[in-house]
């Protein structure tokens, strides 16, 4: 799917694209609140600075992409691939990466921001390739 496609159509009040394959796409600064991009390959895409607020990306492959400054206010992660991601300054908040592959991701002031529900961190595998095996509260 090319980029301008699904901007227009998000643009119009689409926001199933569920399995897109969108690798290497640019989608810098984009906001696509409530999207919906489960199982879509995002791999070595440029998500930097868009915003995913309430947005489904259970099972996306985010392999290699670039999540800097990006907001997952919300989002669903749950068996998103996020190896060797790189997030800088990339807020993760109240969103739930149950079984989220995270190994050789790149972290360096990442906001995991959490209150009563918190961010979830159920069997996740972790940067160094450890599991997490609670909530993170």
């Amino acid at each position: 799917m090319e980029i301008e496609e699904l901007l227009k159509r998000y643009a119009n009040g689409e926001r199933d694209f569920s399995g897109a394959s969108l690798s290497k796409a640019n989608l810098e600064q984009a906001n696509l609140t409530g999207i919906n991009l489960k199982e879509a390959n995002l791999s070595d895409a440029n998500l930097s600075n868009a915003c995913f607020l309430d947005a489904d990306l259970s099972k996306a492959n985010l392999e290699g992409a670039n999540l800097s400054s990006t907001s997952f206010h919300r989002a669903n992660l749950m068996g998103a691939n996020l190896m060797r991601a790189s997030m800088y300054d990339t807020t993760i908040s109240f969103a739930d990466l149950t079984q989220a592959n995270l190994r050789d991701a790149k972290f360096f002031q990442v906001g995991l921001k959490s209150h009563d529900q918190g961010t979830v961190f159920e069997d996740t595998i972790m940067p160094d390739g450890t599991v997490e095996t609670r909530y993170w509260v």
